[in-house]
């Protein structure tokens, strides 16, 4: 796989991480470890499918925003399941690990969202996006995305498709929706390593603990305990248990409970801590 990634230009940089390119000559199955922030992706060639392993449930394809529907589709089967993924499309928070099965010859653009900045781009609350992976055009006419992937495919080289997408994403944002306050919540998260009480964040902020929340979820996409998790699991990961001690790892980590700890671990990574730690990093 051959990696591109490009910094967004000023005005975006608030919103967006990075854009990345992805290249693939041969199919193949990657895993993608739970992040901090909404991905949006759009195959400007080849395809691409989300693997649910038998121990795992999928939540993909159906709108979050319909009303005569269920919000999403939920498959639970004794063997994989392969569902393949809008050619646009958008993926929420998860606090799972997720296996994507490209097709020969892939290629994909990524957007990298700030943890606050996709919701300066759509009307919904970036929750209902949770441990989902939906079609852009479940939120954008159908229209604006078909010109928008024509264009993508027939451009000449990737600096003109980052050009595209920048330019999509200034006449997108919506200029009233930036919340600062969750902002500094996610700052202060982040910088706590995801070991604080949201009870004392909330007092911090001035805000109380259900407003932070509902503010925080429609911001962010998950809640603010479920989001400190991800990242004090972020932590856990760059960190080398000393003399292979595990145990002083999770206490390290805020885990006071050896079961919780391998539970939460094992489903963020796909391994158990010991299998984890003992591959070479």
């Amino acid at each position: 796989m051959a990696l591109t990634v490009y910094p967004p230009s000023v005005s975006l940089r608030p919103f967006i991480r990075s854009f990345t390119i992805e290249e693939t000559a041969e199919q193949a199955i990657q895993k993608v470890l739970p992040g901090t922030a909404a991905v949006m992706g759009f195959q400007f060639r080849g395809s691409l499918s989300i693997v649910a392993p038998a121990s795992q449930s999928l939540i993909v394809a159906n709108s979050p925003q319909s009303k005569s529907q269920p919000k999403s589709t939920l498959f639970a089967a004794p063997v994989d399941t392969v569902t393949p993924l809008a050619s646009a499309g958008i993926t929420g928070l998860h606090d799972s690990f997720r296996l994507f099965r490209n097709s020969a010859q892939t290629g994909t653009l990524l957007v990298h969202f700030t943890e606050t900045g996709a919701a300066n781009f759509f009307t919904t609350p970036l929750h209902l996006l949770f441990n989902g992976s939906y079609s852009l055009r479940d939120f954008i006419t159908a229209s604006e995305i078909s010109r928008l992937e024509e264009r993508l495919t027939a451009a000449p080289d990737h600096t003109a498709r980052i050009a595209l997408i920048e330019s999509w994403l200034r006449n997108r944002r919506r200029q009233d929706k930036q919340d600062l306050l969750i902002e500094a919540a996610v700052a202060r998260i982040h910088s706590a390593k995801g070991q604080l009480r949201i009870a004392s964040l909330s007092e911090e902020l001035y805000l109380s603990p259900s407003r932070l929340e509902k503010r925080f979820r429609a911001a962010v996409g998950a809640s603010p305990k479920k989001f400190a998790g991800l990242v004090r699991l972020q932590q856990l990961l760059k960190a080398t248990p000393l003399s292979g001690d595990l145990t002083a790892l999770a206490y390290e980590a805020g885990y006071f409970d050896q079961a919780h700890f391998i539970h939460d671990f094992t489903a963020y990574t796909g391994a158990s801590p010991t299998e984890f730690f003992r591959v070479p990093r």
